[in-house]
């Protein structure tokens, strides 16, 4: 999930901590208990227009938006058992909003996912000792692989959509909100089938190359 800090809040605790989420397939509740980071939605630069001009931007549910994307490709994951994605419980979307919402007459999605153990490294990769971070970039390494022999290729390629869960030697990858097909097999002179290359590390801030060499790691910053 892309990370949202502009210090404008659209989404009010009073508004939603405490309130419950009820899914039916399959059947749960959910009691929201905390808010950790929230999307650009509406666009920034109306936070002061009157709710009439923000319910412009409102959209169709079935319009293919991030929380679809997102939907989609975890739905797809989970259906192949996908063992370094979030599985995808449920999802569901609720009624349109009110006059005094955000978005009036927009929709608002819940996506009902695994929790998944570890901890964001975007912050300490760079801090940690070397033999930490190789055998993080190794466990990347194959997950990766498995989430394209799944047949998805993640494009938000950034370390703060990994978690790290060093007890379990697990890199798991999250926030499919954008993403494509893998090319597993193609006959395409233009699209060259998607295989490992170790400049995924690099994509996804693993490592860095200040003009070193494209094929030569040795001379890049891990």
């Amino acid at each position: 999930m892309g990370r949202y800090e502009s210090g404008i809040k659209w989404f009010r605790k009073r508004d939603y901590i405490g309130t419950e989420v009820e899914f039916q397939d399959p059947p749960s509740r959910w009691r929201i208990e905390e808010k950790i980071c929230e999307h650009e939605i509406p666009e920034i630069n109306t936070y002061h227009d009157p709710p009439s001009e923000r319910a412009k931007q409102a959209k169709s549910e079935d319009e293919d938006g991030a929380a679809v994307r997102e939907v989609m490709a975890l739905r797809h994951l989970t259906d192949k058992e996908c063992s370094c994605t979030p599985a995808l419980i449920s999802w569901k979307v609720t009624q349109q909003q009110g006059d005094r919402a955000s978005v009036p007459g927009g929709f608002i999605y819940h996506i009902l996912m695994e929790k998944l153990p570890g901890v964001d490294i975007e912050v300490n990769f760079y801090r940690l000792d070397r033999s930490q971070r190789d055998e993080i970039r190794e466990k990347f390494k194959e997950s990766w692989l498995e989430v394209t022999k799944c047949g998805i290729i993640n494009e938000d390629s950034a370390i703060r959509n990994l978690l790290w869960d060093r007890d379990g030697k697990k890199c798991y990858i999250l926030d499919f909100e954008v993403w494509r097909k893998a090319r597993m097999d193609t006959k395409s002179k233009r699209k060259r089938r998607d295989s490992w290359h170790n400049m995924e590390y690099v994509r996804w801030n693993l490592a860095i190359r200040r003009g070193g060499d494209f094929e030569d790691m040795s001379t890049w910053v891990l």
